[in-house]
């Protein structure tokens, strides 16, 4: 039985040059280049609600949106998050800061296409960059959001589908359930 061979490894680097001169956006996986798809109305409008509303609860803070890419250096993955936030100094991959390695937050949000990769491995990516905090995983089907904390190094996974439920809280201030799906037609 003859197998096909396969793919040839790059390194991150070389992604990057490739990438940088690239017309559509793709992610980096352990050596492969993976292309991404465009989203639906309710995942873009889930993306920004997401942006908004933690740009409202972290002032002072930096948010970016999609365009940034984030490296999650102890396991080699490059990605674009929907959402980047960063309360530091920007750490930046090389010279021309379109990378950068010190997220405090990250969110995605979950399409039919990616949901188990986005909840599984890609999670598990963000997770072991030492400067995140929080990952947010919110459904673009239905009302619900994945909260995964760090708390004294060892995180914490919590299903959020009541409209009350506190997603982050800042202060006195705080984000819900109803909060980040208010008038918005999720794509069942």
């Amino acid at each position: 039985m003859a197998t096909s061979p396969s793919p040839a490894k790059i390194s991150f680097d070389e992604y990057l040059e490739l990438e940088r001169a690239a017309r559509f956006k793709s992610e980096y996986r352990s050596g492969e280049i993976f292309a991404m798809s465009g989203g639906t109305p309710a995942h873009a409008r889930l993306s920004g609600r997401m942006l908004v509303l933690l740009d409202k609860l972290l002032p002072g803070c930096q948010l970016f949106s999609s365009d940034l890419r984030v490296y999650a250096k102890a396991v080699n993955e490059g990605m674009y998050p929907d959402v980047t936030v960063t309360c530091e100094e920007l750490q930046f991959h090389d010279r021309r800061k379109d990378v950068i390695l010190n997220p405090m937050i990250v969110v995605e949000v979950l399409s039919p296409s990616t949901r188990d990769y986005d909840l599984g491995l890609k999670a598990s990516f963000y997770r072991s960059i030492p400067s995140v905090e929080a990952v947010f995983l919110v459904d673009s089907e239905r009302q619900y959001v994945q909260r995964q904390t760090r708390n004294l190094g060892s995180w914490t996974l919590d299903d959020l589908t009541e409209n009350r439920q506190i997603v982050w809280k800042n202060g006195h201030q705080a984000i819900t359930v109803s909060d980040i799906y208010a008038g918005i037609t999720l794509s069942s």
